[in-house]
Parts: structure tokens; sequence; C-alpha cells
């Protein structure tokens, strides 16, 4: 289950690209969910917050440990799945709350960069 998802805002003409994209397809959506609130908003990162425990009838959102699933296209042609625990953080200290921000810094600023322009030039080559 998914419960956050990291979305790119787009600036007008990345937003006119994917309308047109979006509109041209029976679901309406560039993602591959058609959730409202996603269907015109590339979403490169989603979240599952798991507990420490395991256990979700007792879980507290403070023991919330934050996991990442990576996908890397390697120079070998073969996407590359990295889907062990991965912990950057927790929300049950300070540190690991230092930690999350970091990371969400990071995560942001490729956000912004490469995969804003990654996004643009793979919707300006389909609406071709």
């Amino acid at each position: 289950m998914v419960d956050f998802a990291l979305v790119l805002t787009p600036d007008k003409d990345l937003e006119a690209l994917i309308d047109l994209i979006a509109n041209s397809s029976p679901e309406a959506t560039i993602n591959h969910t058609v959730y409202f609130a996603l269907k015109t908003r590339p979403s490169p990162v989603f979240i599952e917050t798991k507990t420490a425990s395991g256990n979700i009838e007792s879980a507290n959102v403070v023991d919330g440990v934050w996991t990442l699933m990576f996908a890397v296209d390697g120079e070998d042609n073969k996407i590359h799945i990295f889907d062990q625990d991965m912990r950057i953080g927790n929300s049950g200290t300070i540190l690991g709350m230092y930690q999350l921000q970091a990371a969400f810094s990071v995560i942001s600023a490729w956000i912004e960069g490469d995969f804003k322009m990654w996004i643009t030039r793979i919707l300006r080559t389909a609406s071709i």
C-alpha cells in the first residue's frame, strides 16, 4: 500500500504537455494510477511506511520506518531493482527526523532537476 506520493508540480509548459498526453489516453492519466489527485502530476516517488515491529494493530505513527526501493537503469540495458530494507531515517528520534529531512531535500532536488528534464523530454517525444 502506498502511503505518500512525492509529485512534481508542473510549470505551464510541462502542464500543457501533460494535458495533451493525458487527454489522449482513455484513463486520462500520465501515471500508473487513475487516482484523481495524481492523474496530471508526475509522481516519481511513492512511499510506503512500515512499523519496526511489523504489527500494524499496535503501530504508532512515531514508530514508522521509511524504506526505499531503488530501480537503476544499468549500462547493460537492464533495470536493476534494489528492494532490501534501506532505512533512510525514522520518525522516532531527532536523528532519524534529520535523516528524513536530508533525504527529502536530495529527492526534491532530483525531482525538480533531473526528473523534470526527463519527463519533459519523454512527453515531448510522445506528443510528436
